[in-house]
């Protein structure tokens, strides 16, 4: 009976990790096809805007704020995907804080948008009166469940729905929050990058300034990082400090780090520093073709690689820097294992 029970054992052991493998495996097919019904969405809100959705690093009130230029306060990318496709906003429910445009606001009950401003109703004080066409949903509403991905409690409807984004097919992961803030994403958000259309040269600095021109903090890049960096943030990154002072990398600047070696800049023109944003020498951009980003964390539920403690970031061979990023179980619509 006891051979039998340790042969029973040692099968489990062995099968174990391959069950967790192909339920990982299968996990990340749905997100895959998921990515792929948001990129057929994002073509078809093309079709009738003649652009993707743009997100707008501002916090002023714009002078119209129509589609397809989302003006909003959070500014995530995930934020603005989630508005272009959906609309997810009920009728005649204001949202709190600094005023919004009409393209958030549109009172449209139910899902979808309005380009045209609605106009106060003069028999109901703070109402207003719908106008023009409902554009969209370009995606169905009850294929996607919607949440604030920075929430930490875990039913949605408790959540802003002004802060919603499109939530990936893992749901809530409950990670890297912290106990009174919760900071770090809560729920698996699919992400959004449009890219720049006017396509800087990705191989070599923009002017004086020495703007890195495929990824960085700025609009005039490829993509800007600030659509989504908050993302990739982890728990204990909080420390201030600058790239280049080893032991002091701050939270943001290892976000970025991880966000451009995911997309192929994975070092410096010395081809041993920390990557720059821009394409050196046999680095391969690996999203610099598309017209945006999808981005979705595996079934771990983290955005980009794990890295090693600040002061070892700098010592990272190239080959250790790939090792990371092909270990990471990410899913985009570009090619993540160069």
């Amino acid at each position: 009976m006891l051979a039998v029970i340790g042969i029973l054992v040692l099968l489990a052991g062995l099968l174990f990790p391959m069950v967790v493998r192909v339920r990982r495996n299968a996990d990340r097919s749905r997100t895959r096809g998921d990515l792929n019904a948001i990129a057929s969405a994002l073509e078809a809100y093309k079709a009738d805007f003649n652009d993707y959705p743009r997100v707008i690093q501002q916090r002023t009130t714009p002078t119209a704020g129509l589609p397809p230029t989302f003006y909003y306060r959070y500014r995530y990318g995930a934020i603005v995907l989630c508005w272009a496709l959906i609309g997810p906003y009920p009728g005649n429910k204001p949202v709190a804080g600094p005023t919004n445009t009409q393209a958030l606001n549109d009172w449209q009950d139910g899902p979808g948008f309005r380009t045209v401003p609605s106009i106060p109703d003069p028999t109901n004080p703070g109402r207003f009166i719908p106008q023009g066409k409902v554009w969209g949903p370009y995606l169905a509403p009850d294929k996607f469940k919607l949440a604030d991905p920075f929430n930490s409690n875990t039913d949605p409807k408790q959540h802003d729905i002004g802060k919603w984004c499109i939530i990936d097919r893992q749901d809530f992961v409950g990670i890297e929050n912290s106990p009174t803030t919760p900071t770090w994403p809560q729920w698996a958000g699919i992400l959004y990058f449009p890219s720049n259309p006017s396509k800087p040269d990705l191989h070599a600095p923009v002017g004086s300034t020495k703007l890195s021109p495929y990824v960085a903090n700025s609009e005039l890049c490829l993509y800007d990082s600030a659509d989504n960096l908050d993302f990739f943030v982890r728990l204990g990154e909080t420390a201030p400090g600058s790239a280049g002072l080893p032991g002091s990398i701050s939270s943001n600047e290892r976000a970025l780090i991880r966000l451009r070696m995911m997309v192929g800049d994975l070092s410096d023109a010395s081809g041993t520093g920390l990557p720059d944003g821009i394409v050196n020498g046999s680095e391969v951009a690996s999203a610099a073709d598309l017209p945006f980003i999808l981005w979705a964390p595996g079934p771990d539920g983290k955005y980009g690689p794990d890295l090693p403690p600040a002061a070892s970031i700098q010592s990272m061979s190239y080959g250790e820097k790939l090792k990371a990023v092909r270990a990471c179980d990410d899913v985009t619509n570009f090619n993540i294992n160069p």
